[in-house]
């Protein structure tokens, strides 16, 4: 499982001191540069631009190119007794550039450190040194803010530069630190489901006495429980395959059974990203990448379907955009899987006398852009998986009120 971006935030843009510092801050830009900073930029730069302004009469605007950057260089220096890099930034008339800070310690630029989508409004954004790698060193030389989409980006604007004195050290006390630990109290009983597994046999489950059994991964994203067919995305070249029976639902009912023989609980993945798998003549595979439409590629089935490429152009070695999601798939939206609960209601009856308890929220929205870019090449958006999380969810409640829906992954 991979983790959406931007909990970073909380580790690196850091609220600036309240407390005296030991070290006055130092200015690097205010109107101009200052203090022996230099402008080694690589990117069209301008010092003197007069709007936006955040302070003062000037700002710096950055114009980048690919992987371009506004450079700040001064000879090196100690950063003992400075705790943060703190700037004003704003994104110009659209905001949105993607933005990387890296420091360096003479000639070699230390760890990178992803911005946020910038804003149209002024933001304060505070650095520790520690996240940049250059905290209490003596060969500090600058930094660097940089493209990091590989494309030109609009103009930003960057304002109020200043390395940030440290807050003073707390004074030693003679009376010695009581630490008490009491392993009796708050104890409680460890909740069983963490125990869960993944498309465990009845055997398998058996003898773990597991509770909990999950039908989830990329492949469950697209399940058409009609034809009883899986599409299994950058796992298998895109390939929409078919289930052992043509059965409607029968892969997913087999599971039920599987894990009822067991005295464990089913958690199903309702899918929502709103194509299904097709298959073509006698339930053959389908191809979201052909080679015959779409040209060469740099991996294909060799195995089982020869057509069916990776999605990656041999000519240039980058995905292939234009091809039509249709090939493989069909659009479907809550409706389709509102049949499939109801099936599975009328197959198992409802979660209070045995049937599914729990149906996860589909996989990993938050990759679906890579794993499933032949239908969703567009990364999702919190709005999008928050509206989608909440119509499917009261789907299924509305079905059966008493099982449970899970997320977000």
């Amino acid at each position: 499982m991979r983790f959406t971006k931007f909990a970073f935030l909380a580790a690196l843009l850091l609220l600036a001191a309240t407390a005296r510092n030991t070290t006055a801050d130092q200015t690097i830009y205010a109107d101009a540069l200052t203090n022996a900073w230099e402008d080694w930029s690589w990117a069209t730069v301008s010092l003197t631009a007069t709007s936006p302004v955040y302070s003062g009469t000037h700002a710096i605007r950055v114009t980048p190119g690919a992987w371009e950057a506004l450079r700040l260089n001064h000879a090196a220096m100690d950063t003992t007794g400075y705790s943060n890099l703190m700037f004003r930034i704003h994104g110009g008339a659209t905001g949105g550039q993607l933005l990387l800070v890296q420091a360096l310690r003479g000639t070699t630029p230390q760890t990178a450190v992803n911005l946020p989508p910038l804003t149209n409004t002024w933001q304060l954004l505070t650095l520790n040194l520690s996240a940049l790698a250059v905290s209490n060193v003596s060969d500090f030389t600058g930094f660097w803010i940089q493209d990091r989409s590989g494309a030109a980006q609009p103009a930003f604007f960057v304002d109020a530069i200043a390395l940030q004195g440290a807050p003073p050290t707390p004074p030693a006390t003679n009376a010695p630190a009581l630490i008490v630990i009491d392993a009796a109290r708050d104890r409680h009983p460890i909740d069983p489901r963490i125990y869960g597994v993944a498309f465990a046999s009845t055997g398998t489950l058996a003898a773990l006495t597991a509770p909990l059994n999950r039908s989830g991964g990329n492949s469950e994203t697209r399940y058409n429980w009609q034809t009883n067919a899986h599409n299994h995305a950058m796992d298998w070249y895109f390939e929409s395959l078919a289930d052992d029976s043509p059965i409607p639902g029968a892969a997913a009912d087999a599971f039920v059974a599987a894990t009822r023989a067991a005295n464990a609980d089913a958690m199903l993945t309702i899918p929502m990203i709103g194509w299904a798998p097709t298959l073509g003549p006698n339930r053959q595979r389908r191809a979201s990448y052909s080679i015959a439409k779409y040209g060469a590629q740099t991996a294909n089935d060799w195995e089982w379907f020869a057509d069916a490429g990776n999605g990656i152009r041999t000519s240039n070695g980058q995905p292939i955009t234009t091809n039509n999601p249709n090939d493989a798939n069909m659009p479907v939206g809550v409706d389709f899987q509102s049949n499939w609960v109801q099936h599975l209601v009328g197959a198992w009856g409802t979660s209070a006398t045995g049937g599914v308890r729990y149906y996860c929220l589909d996989n990993e929205h938050s990759i679906w852009h890579e794993t499933h870019r032949d239908v969703h090449p567009a990364g999702a958006t919190m709005e999008e998986i928050r509206d989608r999380m909440t119509t499917y969810a009261t789907m299924a409640k509305s079905i059966d009120p008493a099982a449970l829906t899970v997320g977000p992954e």
